[in-house]
């Protein structure tokens, strides 16, 4: 079981962490939490618990599945839990202060480590100072009093899991590389040694040289982990959790290694297991984190079943572990599996080459809609398009020959159109489908609509945005002095050229929409990530006006504008101002912006170069 004394050690190790720029709200805790920037006090308290063994499992609209990072969010998690109290504090429990007495919110949050009596705590607290008790930049111990603590909450120490003593060191949050002269800690010794038992010849003597890390990529490639040198997270939880070595006695029949599958429908893993292998578990990481995908099954006659729904698209490696009969971990192999990424269960053998998504189309002539169809089962594609709350049919079904097909259809009203091709089997039953959205337009109108938006450059996703959108974009361009093709720039960037409202940072930081807007901005603009997530782009652009106007005729470059978004404090620095250098946290994180060549620093002109690059 997971202790209190347990956070309180990983709490002790942070103390003296400082946010790099000062002023800035940079941090390893908010880089960790997927919210750097952002005032990072809960972000600390949660970084503790996780990485202790206790995760605050937030709901989405309070936190993530990491924890908390707004107080008074934190402030009902608890009563909601029936953990929260007033009175008789511990060693161990979450404090909330409010320093500001506003009606009984919090703006602060903290640790317990000691009850000294007549109302007074000490507490480990991030984001802290003497001169600043809620926005300090530092990890420090402090002592309260009764008259700034709001209540505690208390953890559910009795309700968590504790792995058995020497299987699995947790890893402590510090990035371990190479540096001159070399990094030295208890940490590298403890890692040094459990590649020793794995037969690498390594010495341990905890200073990480050029040896370890050379150790250290061997091991990440035979781990299919980023081969970097770097010990983060995913390889040092590695470096314990999978088996010393592979002994064959499991072996996966679904599903298979590197095929997409469906999102949202369950995966089907099968396969066997032998030697003394009883049981089988699933588990994969996402974000940093390690998560098991429901729960253990039998081995029946050597074989073995279980199935999994995932919720987020895009490459997973599954690791699947065998069990003894004491539930220890005694052998392992993976597979790597792409769940289909576009959310609408189709695997993507069903694919509409022509016309283009968006492309627009003259009204009065007959369009020729080709794709493939890679599946063998499927012998026919139907196309249809949903219109005044129906579905039609274009024409007859379509044979497939070869794997491809083709199709000549001529409307007779023109607008917007969403084309599904469905591909089907030869009893009928629907394979795999695709979509897209073409524009008919008459010659007349189409000449008019290409006149709208004067001024502005190509860039990747401009035609998945509206011409309303884009002429608003450059009204409020002029509003904010800036030029529009910057914005434009920034927010295909920004949403991986969709432009659209809802999209979500891969991350799990909870970011939205057209700039990525995170949680505690969307709150400070009177809105919140869940209802910007439902407005159309023309409405969220609104919100970007609202977000970039007090930078209004500040933003004289696309190295400005971008700024802004991502570290406004290098807003008019120009694209040499050094953001991050060599050594510090900061640097690690953003360490691919660095070149080529490599120099040892980040600068704001390296930042923006992905962003110029949406021009096309």
């Amino acid at each position: 079981m997971t202790t209190a004394e347990d956070v309180l050690q990983v709490a002790r190790r942070q103390i003296g962490t400082k946010e790099s720029p000062p002023g800035t709200n940079s941090n390893k805790y908010g880089k960790w939490y997927g919210m750097d920037r952002a005032p990072w006090c809960a972000m600390f308290v949660s970084y503790c618990f996780d990485n202790a063994g206790l995760t605050f499992k937030f709901p989405k609209d309070l936190g993530t599945s990491k924890g908390f990072a707004y107080c008074p969010y934190g402030v009902k998690w608890f009563k909601d839990q029936g953990r929260w109290h007033t009175e008789n504090p511990r060693p161990g429990d979450v404090v909330f202060y409010m320093f500001n007495k506003r009606g009984g919110v919090s703006d602060h949050v903290g640790i317990v480590e000691k009850v000294l009596g007549n109302g007074q705590i000490q507490a480990i607290e991030g984001n802290t100072s003497t001169s600043s008790n809620d926005n300090g930049g530092t990890v420090m111990r402090r002592t309260r009093t009764r008259n700034q603590i709001l209540g505690y909450g208390r953890p559910d120490y009795n309700g968590t899991a504790h792995t058995q003593a020497g299987e699995i060191t947790s890893w402590d949050g510090e990035y371990i590389f190479l540096t001159s002269p070399p990094m030295e800690s208890e940490s590298i010794r403890l890692w040094q040694k459990c590649m020793k038992e794995r037969g690498y010849p390594i010495e341990v003597d905890g200073e990480y040289g050029p040896n370890s890390e050379r150790i250290c990529r061997e091991f990440q490639a035979k781990m299919k982990l980023e081969v970097d040198g770097v010990i983060g997270r995913d390889t040092w939880n590695a470096s314990w959790r999978q088996p010393k070595q592979s002994q064959g006695n499991l072996s996966v029949d679904q599903p298979v290694d590197r095929v997409r599958y469906p999102l949202h429908h369950p995966v089907q893993f099968s396969g066997s297991a032998k030697n003394g292998v009883v049981k089988i578990q699933l588990c994969t990481t996402w974000g940093g984190a390690e998560f098991l995908l429901g729960g253990k099954v039998p081995v029946i006659n050597g074989q073995w079943r279980s199935s999994y729904q995932f919720q987020t698209g895009g490459d997973r490696k599954i690791f699947i572990e065998g069990l003894d009969s004491n539930d220890q971990v005694i052998d392992s192999t993976d597979v790597i599996i792409n769940l289909d990424p576009d959310g609408n269960n189709d695997v993507d053998t069903v694919r509409i080459t022509s016309p283009k998504i968006n492309q627009e189309l003259d009204l009065e002539s007959s369009v020729i809609f080709e794709g493939v169809a890679e599946d063998p089962l499927i012998q026919t594609i139907k196309l249809r398009t949903p219109f005044a709350n129906k579905n039609f049919f274009l024409g007859k079904d379509i044979p497939v020959d070869n794997g491809r097909w083709q199709h000549e259809f001529k409307f007779s009203t023109g607008g917007t159109r969403k084309i599904v091709a469905e591909g089907i089997d030869a009893s009928g039953r629907l394979i795999d489908s695709a979509a897209i959205e073409i524009v008919l337009k008459s010659k007349e109108s189409a000449s008019v609509a290409g006149v709208s938006a004067p001024n502005l450059r190509r860039v990747v996703g401009i035609d998945k945005t509206s011409i309303s959108f884009r002429n608003k974009v450059v009204e409020i361009a002029k509003e904010l002095g800036v030029d529009p093709n910057y914005l434009m720039a920034a927010m295909s960037f920004e949403t991986g050229g969709t432009f659209s409202p809802a999209i979500r940072s891969f991350s799990g930081s909870g970011a939205t929409g057209l700039i990525q807007f995170m949680r505690p901005t969307a709150h400070s603009l009177g809105t919140t990530t869940t209802a910007l997530a439902k407005m159309s782009p023309e409405e969220q652009l609104d919100y970007v006006k609202k977000y970039f106007w007090p930078y209004r005729n500040r933003l004289k470059t696309l190295e400005d504008v971008y700024m802004a978004i991502l570290y406004p404090a290098a807003i008019g620095k120009g694209p040499n101002h050094v953001l991050f250098r060599q050594g510090t946290i900061s640097y690690q994180q953003n360490r691919g912006l660095d070149g080529p060549p490599v120099k040892g620093f980040v600068t704001v002109g390296d930042a923006t170069k992905k962003v110029s690059q949406r021009f096309v």
